[in-house]
């Protein structure tokens, strides 16, 4: 959406398809998604600039991608027949000698007709110690291991509906996605495993498009040391100079997302109090000792964020467990589910990790072809959360377009990633930036009171919660909602490249009376690109008169306006 202002007194205006002539006194080129504003508007908003640490985040995820890509990526034929149910990790990270030692139980049930094997991700260079059934454990199965593809060969031909349960024992030092680091002298371990980095470090079915329903993660570390992870605490045990952490998940989980983060923390609390303040969720911070002063106050934030985002997207979607942040040397920030990780600070990263707790973790991309879902949502949602805090000082238009400037992006390239092996998939410019503007645009075609109904029914889908959607789901939901054909802005906007380009040129004439007449045309004049069919704002500003505002869908060239 873009916004053209003309400032004049007082001023009549029609829309006429005839090029005016001999009335052009300025011609300007313009761009879809920008405003005219001046930054001397924001000078009381907390300054950040989100966009040089999102390019660094980035930036590292992209590293850890490419030695993720040496692996091999796609589903296989043989994990389209059969569903993850539960996981159970029992995990002793080796500080001193920085070798990870596991034993990981595997549930699922079969989808296809007759299922006698099973195929897990898991990079070579882990060595498996046993495999056997869970309830059996003197039953030991055989297995290939090739190619980065744990074959699991079950005891028995299991028919559609039948569930196997087996347990892998192994060890090895993770090439990716599982870090042994130090932190002012002490040890800091690690995980960051999106997208495919949780094969790096424990068997599993590492694709977004199967959540397991609940997980247990139990990790052996020095007593010195402190575990936070997924979902609720139940138990600590201490054994001589160890201590057994045990976290449970409840709720369907995507593998990238279950987590680890260790370290001699301290750690703090604070409450979110819901449901006309008679219930309580703990939030939990583990932070590095040196960083506690400085973030108490950015800490105190986020109860509020919880409560802002919950009011506009839904209840938080893990009420009975918590939310956490816990300081990571992973680079960057990572949605993991329930305790988000964090390698820099501030307001707005801490809204787009928050917001992904909705828009990644509650419902995850299906592929990594549409991860603009995840990302693009996240982005917006910082956006949205500038529109509230500051928006009583600054109006809420001018406190998101300060956010949204931070996500500015023109240039090339299609927001669904074509081909995940081979394309960027977390391109700041389209993934995030570009996304975040078509969510902003979506919200102009259909209006305020529907965008925000269509993010409450997403939320609340039941083919979506706790689990997973495509862009195409996405789009036909919009629709459900909004009554509209939306073909035309998702195809224009998330298949195709680039934007429109404008050229406008307008005239006033004193007509003597305190009255003006306007005249002026828009073009688009790209022609590396197609014509787009989108609203445009034309905002007539006069010193003595409201501010009027003419919206046309532009579906041609030309737009001719005439008093």
């Amino acid at each position: 959406m873009s916004v053209i202002k003309f400032s004049l007194k007082k001023i009549q205006i029609t829309f006429n398809q005839d090029k005016p002539g001999g009335y052009i006194l300025k011609k300007y080129f313009i761009f879809l998604t920008l405003f005219l504003l001046t930054y001397s508007a924001f000078a009381q908003l907390p300054k950040f600039n989100m966009q040089s640490q999102r390019e660094k985040m980035i930036e590292q995820k992209n590293i850890h991608i490419k030695k993720m890509l040496q692996s091999e990526s796609e589903k296989t034929q043989n994990q389209e027949e059969y569903d993850v149910k539960y996981y159970s990790l029992d995990l002793i990270p080796d500080p001193t000698t920085e070798i990870l030692t596991g034993k990981v139980q595997i549930v699922g049930a079969v989808l296809s007709s007759g299922l006698n094997y099973v195929e897990l991700n898991f990079i070579n260079n882990m060595t498996i110690d046993g495999l056997y059934l869970t309830e059996n454990p003197g039953t030991n199965l055989t297995y290939t291991h090739t190619n980065n593809i744990l074959t699991v060969n079950l005891d028995q031909d299991y028919s559609q509906g039948q569930h196997f349960d087996f347990v892998v024992e192994y060890h090895g030092l993770p090439l990716y996605g599982f870090g042994f680091s130090s932190y002012h002298g002490s040890p800091m371990i690690w995980t960051l495993s999106q997208p495919y980095g949780a094969r790096a470090w424990w068997p599993c079915k590492d694709i977004p498009s199967d959540k397991a329903d609940s997980v247990d993660i139990r990790v052996t570390v020095p007593s010195e040391l402190i575990v936070a992870s997924n979902g609720v605490l139940r138990e600590t045990i201490k054994e001589g100079a160890n201590t057994t952490y045990w976290w449970h998940e409840k709720y369907p989980i995507v593998s990238y997302l279950v987590s680890l983060a260790i370290h001699p923390y301290t750690v703090e609390y604070d409450n979110y109090i819901y449901n006309d303040l008679a219930d309580t969720m703990k939030i939990h911070f583990y932070m590095f000792p040196n960083h506690v002063n400085e973030l108490q106050g950015i800490n105190a934030l986020i109860k509020d964020q919880i409560g802002f985002f919950s009011d506009i997207f839904g209840p938080y979607p893990y009420l009975d467990e918590k939310y956490g942040h816990a300081d990571f040397l992973g680079g960057g920030a990572m949605e993991h589910q329930t305790c988000s990780s964090f390698s820099f600070w501030n307001e707005w990263v801490y809204a787009h990790e928050l917001a992904h707790q909705w828009w990644g973790d509650l419902i995850t991309c299906d592929t990594w072809h549409h991860i603009w879902l995840n990302e693009g949502f996240a982005t917006y949602s910082e956006a949205l959360w500038a529109e509230h805090a500051y928006g009583h000082i600054y109006g809420p238009h001018t406190a998101s377009m300060y956010q949204l400037q931070e996500s500015f992006y023109l240039g090339p390239g299609t927001i669904y990633v074509e081909d995940p092996l081979t394309q960027t998939i977390f391109s700041g410019a389209l993934s995030y930036n570009k996304a975040s503007w078509v969510l902003h645009m979506l919200r102009h075609v259909v209006g305020d009171t529907t965008f925000f109904e269509i993010l409450s029914t997403y939320y609340n889908s039941p083919e979506h919660r706790f689990g997973t959607a495509t862009t195409e789901e996405f789009q036909e939901l919009c629709e459900q909602v909004s009554g509209m054909d939306l073909e035309y802005f998702f195809h224009q906007w998330i298949y195709e490249s680039g934007y429109p380009i404008y050229e406008y040129a307008w005239t006033s004439t004193d007509l003597g009376d305190g009255t003006y007449r306007v005249e002026g045309y828009i073009d688009q004049i790209q022609t590396e690109y197609p014509l787009y069919k989108m609203p445009l704002d034309i905002s007539i500003v006069s010193i003595s008169v409201d501010t009027n505002i003419v919206t046309h869908t532009l579906m041609n060239d030309t737009v001719i306006f005439r008093n």
